[in-house]
């Protein structure tokens, strides 16, 4: 019969493209839609084969045709999934972009098995494009729709909460929005303890306009009003020299830190941030960091919200929060805001976790060195000696603290 001849035509040609068979899979494909011409996933299979061959624009006209005919759920999952690469290198804000990538997600999510890793890429792909449209007038209707995406989510173990969105998340660790446990850790009071010499010299820098003219303004599209300013002491396991040049002491106090020295999904910076400034709904990269923030200068007037809880900052106190949860900051306040901030590792990570999570050789070369003997990595870089510290500090708990 026809039908049994095109689901014949259909098993064979998708068999050969699973095995790499290009030309013989087009065959049968174009076969197959002379029986059935509105044939979805035969349409869908042109699609993938045209992207196969660098043919974007024809790929793209298949899949977009493919989206509007019936398919079956595996093919449903294929098909969003390149279609949401294709919409987004054209246009990533576009209706089509967001689209594609929600669609993704929920067809994934009705697959046995589910590609745990495909379901969680779409996810936090269309909750980023989701917070990227968020303003004043829709910012409610905004989290609605993620919150639902991410409950969902939950429900299937793709996360851990509805707006822990990170792109790489790692599994079996704690995590909470605010680490309001953290006020115990070493590297939380190691911090508190020097905040009065910190404040000093950042101060000192601030007043004489030195502050302001070494921080780059941040450049991520981020913030949608005002200034925002940041200042690195450490990015990805390399120490910024300039730094250390204007701020020695505080940079001496946070180079005691191993899990900040070797953070090379993160780093430490001075943040400053002036009044009128809104930073849009985002999240950070993984779960793998915890970010601390000590308040320098803390005006009334400037909060972040983490996941659904509002707070603002202490003078001279670290708040500590998990980043890869949704967050946003704004300062309607009239005073400069002033923030030390310093990622670290996740206690709880073992030494086999935090490389497993480094995909980047280069990250985890650095990684491994700054690990394994921070003194020469510090002194390679061209720190001062006198600024090398002479012990450090670790929250991690299969470490002891280093010292010489």
């Amino acid at each position: 019969t026809v039908q049994g001849d095109a689901k014949l035509l259909y098993t064979a040609a998708q068999f050969a493209l699973t095995v790499g068979k290009q030309e013989g899979a087009k065959s049968m494909t174009q076969a197959l839609l002379q029986l059935q011409p509105n044939h979805g996933g035969a349409i869908l299979h042109l699609g993938l084969i045209a992207h196969s061959e660098n043919q974007k624009a024809l790929a793209l006209q298949y899949l977009r045709q493919a989206s509007q005919l019936d398919q079956l759920s595996h093919d449903a999952s294929a098909l969003w999934n390149g279609l949401a690469d294709m919409e987004c290198g054209i246009q990533k804000s576009s209706d089509a972009c967001l689209d594609a990538w929600r669609r993704s997600f929920e067809a994934e999510i009705e697959l046995v098995p589910m590609k745990y890793n495909v379901a969680t890429n779409a996810l936090v792909n269309a909750c980023k494009l989701l917070l990227e449209r968020s303003n004043e007038r829709n910012a409610k209707n905004i989290m609605e729709q993620v919150v639902t995406l991410g409950k969902k989510a939950v429900r299937l173990g793709l996360i851990n909460a509805p707006l822990q969105l990170p792109k790489l998340l790692i599994r079996g660790v704690s995590f909470g929005a605010y680490r309001d446990d953290a006020s115990t850790w070493k590297a939380i009071r190691h911090l508190e303890d020097n905040f009065q010499a910190i404040r000093d010299e950042v101060m000192e820098a601030d007043a004489a306009g030195r502050l302001v003219r070494a921080a780059g303004v941040e450049k991520g599209g981020l913030h949608t009003a005002g200034e925002w300013r940041q200042l690195n002491i450490n990015m990805q396991g390399r120490i910024v020299p300039q730094t250390l040049q204007l701020l020695p002491i505080t940079s001496k106090i946070v180079l005691e830190l191993e899990d900040g020295n070797s953070m090379v999904h993160g780093g430490s910076k001075i943040s400053v941030m002036e009044p009128g400034t809104v930073v849009l709904p985002h999240t950070g990269l993984t779960n793998a960091r915890v970010r601390i923030h000590l308040g320098i200068s803390i005006p009334s007037g400037a909060f972040i919200r983490v996941g659904n809880e509002t707070r603002t900052w202490t003078e001279g106190r670290c708040t500590a929060i998990d980043d890869s949860f949704v967050h946003e900051v704004w300062h309607t306040g009239t005073e400069r805001r002033i923030l030390l901030i310093v990622d670290i590792w996740h206690p709880e990570m073992d030494v086999l976790q935090r490389e497993e999570s480094i995909s980047d050789p280069g990250l985890l070369k650095t990684y491994q060195e700054m690990s394994k003997d921070p003194w020469s990595v510090l002194r390679r870089q061209g720190i001062p000696r006198d600024l090398i510290p002479s012990r450090f500090i670790s929250d991690a708990g299969y470490l002891n603290n280093k010292g010489t």
